[in-house]
């Protein structure tokens, strides 16, 4: 899958494109980030926390692929804003779990409470108002779209 780029712009001493780069964002994929984001709790609370048999599900889906788990996206950004990895947790008494913030040029927000709540009643037609998107693991990897 070959890097394209196209609208090559020069205007002045600014050159300006767009960069298209195919992902597959499939079970793998999904997968991968959340091992990211699950090593970032361990080495935020320590491996006692995460040794925690609430976590089962979550290490199952890591290590064997069992199960299936969503994630949110954007689909754009600020120019200036993806330069700059950023590895992020976050956590609130009123949420499901801890929610891992990934940017990697686009940035992902990764669910790791143990039952996969996070995103579960989240207003799809309000994330795409806001260049977001759920995405699923199922079927290869998926958008989930407001009806």
């Amino acid at each position: 899958m070959p890097v394209r780029v196209t609208d090559f712009k020069i205007e002045g001493r600014i050159a300006s494109m767009k960069v298209h780069q195919p992902t597959r964002m499939n079970k793998r994929f999904v997968r991968a980030l959340h091992k990211i984001g699950f090593e970032l709790l361990c080495l935020n609370r320590g491996a006692e926390f995460v040794l925690h048999e609430k976590f089962d599900p979550l290490r199952s889906y890591i290590l064997r692929g069992q199960g299936s788990r969503d994630m949110v996206l954007t689909t754009s950004a600020k120019a200036g804003s993806w330069e700059q990895p950023l590895l992020q947790l976050r956590s609130d008494p009123t949420w499901p779990g801890w929610l891992a913030i990934i940017r990697l040029a686009a940035t992902f927000y990764i669910d790791l409470s143990p039952g996969n709540e996070y995103f579960a009643k989240a207003n799809l037609a309000e994330l795409e108002a806001n260049n977001m998107v759920k995405w699923s693991d199922k079927d290869g990897g998926k958008p989930i779209r407001a009806p």
